[in-house]
């Protein structure tokens, strides 16, 4: 079994470029607040609950049909 190396595990990456990615995707201008944020995730949830449940009805009724 290998060892493996945690600490060096940045090892070979430019810190200070991945942080600034980081920042870049946490700092969006697409949402103003992470309350904003917050509710386009809920609307997102909602609507895969939607189409799972439409499916889910789909299977039901053709194994019953």
């Amino acid at each position: 079994m290998r060892r493996r190396n945690y600490r060096g595990a940045m090892h070979g990456i430019n810190t200070a470029t991945s942080y600034s990615r980081m920042e870049k995707v946490k700092r969006s201008r697409k949402f103003k607040t992470a309350f904003y944020r917050d509710l386009a995730a809920m609307k997102h949830v909602w609507e895969m609950l939607k189409r799972g449940t439409i499916t889910a009805f789909g299977e039901i009724g053709r194994q019953y049909h």
